[in-house]
């Protein structure tokens, strides 16, 4: 999905003011090494989309600040989304960047390439299967965006979290017995997480990139 595309380039970007640079330089001390965001499992109906980020100690320490930085960062692109604030530079960057990688694509292995093919055919025309992957639509869809964006809740979110600390009583999955623990989150942190308010500088939107060309 495009949109979904869009959305983990939001919010994995690395510049000054993102997600990424707030959670790994600006705050003292630093809370992550790494933030990325992508679709994790996609079925015929329905995708896992997810923020996976590197803890430091500090981080893991105060992993519940770091979840309310993802949710103020999803709440305040939401706002942005709502208001038609994002520029037209965004949409025209991914297209030329897809047109780029389509030109220049390397030789595929067959068998990939069917599978690939084959999973498109009752989705675009026949003469579109190839490069349907790589075309974006002349504007942004808004309101799509803005439903996945309402679809990212604190209620619907599976939070993972690993911690070399071991846990009393923990159960053990059956292959290799590692220990693991299943609990909902407490209402009162689901509510600070819906609450969650955005840094001074946390940026939604980055610049445009000088480095994307204009024409090829």
């Amino acid at each position: 999905n495009k949109l979904l595309r869009l959305l983990s380039a939001l919010g994995g970007q690395e510049g000054e003011g993102s997600l990424s640079w707030l959670l790994t330089q600006r705050l003292e001390p630093p809370l992550a090494t790494s933030v990325s965001c992508s679709s994790l499992y996609s079925l015929s109906d329905a995708t896992v989309w997810g923020v996976s980020i590197t803890l430091t100690p500090d981080g893991l320490a105060r992993h519940e600040e770091v979840a309310r930085h993802v949710y103020a960062f999803i709440q305040t692109l939401s706002h942005t989304v709502r208001d038609g604030a994002l520029p037209d530079y965004l949409l025209s960057e991914r297209r030329m960047m897809s047109k780029l990688a389509f030109d220049f694509a390397e030789q595929p292995e067959p068998l990939p390439l069917v599978k690939a093919i084959a999973s498109r055919m009752y989705l675009h025309e026949p003469d579109t299967l190839l490069s349907a992957p790589y075309e974006w639509d002349d504007a942004i869809d808004l309101d799509g965006l803005q439903s996945v964006l309402t679809a990212l809740t604190p209620e619907s979110a599976l939070m993972l979290l690993v911690d070399p600390t071991p846990i009393d009583d923990a159960a053990k999955e059956p292959w290799y017995g590692t220990p693991y623990e299943l609990a909902p989150l407490p209402d009162a942190t689901l509510a600070s997480f819906a609450k969650a308010t955005p840094h001074d500088e946390l940026v939604v939107v980055p610049p445009p990139n000088p480095y994307v060309p204009d024409d090829v």
